[in-house]
Formats: structure tokens, sequence, C-alpha cells
């Protein structure tokens, strides 16, 4: 019988070798195989890469270092089949939309916005604003509760992987509140908002911004919302039910009735 010394281990064709390599290629191939699995789970039917589960971050906001780290090339429903996925994440067809608001509930209104905007972008950051207000008259809910009610409202409309959803406190100051915003964002294309200061403090900025076609307005109104959330009734038809399920967790009327004293409604209200 052939003994095997080091020398002979080092040669071409050894057992060694062979074995060394094989073992190399299968598990090189498995670990391939479980992270583009994993990247096909994260891909939606429109074809956008929503997240990178490799380093956990947001699709159309990571940079290309990112990407590099959590892949190398996978083939994307809707888009050329083996296109490099850093490629398709900075293709320039693909806009980003930011979308703030106080979402004070999050309602029907501020869902079909969302719609609208998906219909011309292929991806919406949802800016929950005045982070820190919170069990006041206009903004009773916590920015926890805000996120969680616009998240699960998206998940059950079928939207979440085409969304982000992220917070940013008021500074009180408008001259930086653009920067302030820019530093806590990712990268976007265009602003989608109806309130004459904040268009003019993005277009100056030079940001594109568009306006936000209203959905019912009567009714879908964060004033009207909470002013039948002091009446206790008739304000869940006009918030998706994701978000009144949050709502009615967080007592959300009893709330309302314990700080809308002397709120717009009017002084007619007893806490």
């Amino acid at each position: 019988m052939r003994r095997w010394t080091s020398k002979h281990c080092s040669e071409a064709g050894s057992p060694y070798l062979i074995a060394k390599s094989f073992l190399f290629l299968f598990f090189k191939n498995l670990a391939e195989n479980r992270l583009l699995n994993s990247l096909r789970r994260k891909v939606s039917p429109q074809g956008l890469v929503v997240e990178c589960s490799a380093v956990n971050q947001p699709n159309l906001s990571a940079k290309p270092t990112t990407v590099r780290r959590c892949l190398r090339k996978a083939e994307t429903p809707g888009s050329i089949p083996g296109e490099s996925i850093i490629n398709f994440l900075l293709r320039s067809d693909i806009m980003k939309a930011l979308f703030i608001g106080r979402f004070q509930p999050f309602h029907n209104g501020h869902l079909e916005a969302v719609r609208t905007m998906l219909k011309q972008c292929g991806h919406v950051i949802v800016l929950v604003g005045s982070s820190q207000f919170c069990y006041e008259r206009e903004n009773p809910f916590t920015v926890g509760e805000r996120v969680e009610m616009i998240s699960e409202s998206l998940r059950e409309a079928g939207l979440w992987d085409k969304c982000q959803v992220l917070s940013v406190p008021d500074i009180q100051n408008n001259a930086l509140w653009v920067a302030h915003v820019n530093s806590v964002v990712p990268d976007y294309d265009v602003v989608y908002t109806n309130n004459s200061l904040t268009r003019r403090l993005f277009k100056e900025a030079g940001k594109r911004v568009e306006s936000i076609p209203f959905h019912d307005r009567t009714n879908c109104d964060g004033t009207k919302i909470r002013k039948l959330m002091l009446t206790g009734s008739g304000w869940e038809k006009f918030v998706p039910k994701a978000a009144a399920a949050v709502i009615r967790q967080a007592k959300g009327p009893e709330r309302m009735k314990e700080v809308g004293n002397g709120d717009k409604f009017g002084d007619d209200h007893e806490g």
C-alpha cells in the first residue's frame, strides 16, 4: 500500500487535493444557493429588491459597497436575466418617493396616497414626523404606535415589500429642516406633500415635489377622526383595519377623551 506523505498531498491529482477541492466547491455552492434563495424571498412581484438580508439594509438606498457584501449576481424577476443586482438597484428608472406626515392616526387617505405613489415610483419611504410628540390633543399616539399602524396597514394591503417606515423628530427650525430630514432617510427622488411650507422648503433645497391626490377628504382627515374618537364611535371605518386594531390595543379613544379637552374640536367635550 502506498503511503501518502506531505509531499504527495501537494501533488496535482492526489486524493487529498481532490477531496479538498470537492469540499470547497460543495460548501461554496451551498452557501451561494442559500443566499440566493434568501434574496428571492425578498423580491417583490415587480422585481424590486426590498431588502438585502445578509446585512439587513433597505434595498433601494443600499450603497454599492453594501450590496457587494451581500451578493454578486442573481436573476431578478422583472429585470434582465442575470443582471447584476448592483446595477439593478442603481437603475435610473427606479424612483424613490418620500412621504412625510404626522399620521395621527394613519387613515385610509394615507393608504390610498401610498398606492398612488407606487404607481409612479418603485419604492416609498413613509416618514413619521413630529416623532417626539405624544399624549397631546393633536398628537395622541406615540411614534411606536404610529409606526406599527403604518407597518401593519401596509402589510395588510400587500404593499410592505415596496415601502419603508422611518421617523424623524421636529427641530423647530424651518431653515434646517430639510437637511435634518436628509440626515435620517435614504436617498429619494421626489417628495409627496400637500403642505405649502413643506413644498417650499424642499423646492428651495432642489428637490422635486408632487402633490398628493385627496381620497375622501371629507372623512379621511386626522382632525375629524380624532374628534370621532372623542365620541367613541364611527372612527374605525376611516382607518385601515390593521391600524384600527393598533388604536384599540392602545386604547386610543380613551386616551383622546383624557387629552382632548380644549382641542380645536371645541370645548363641548368633557374628558
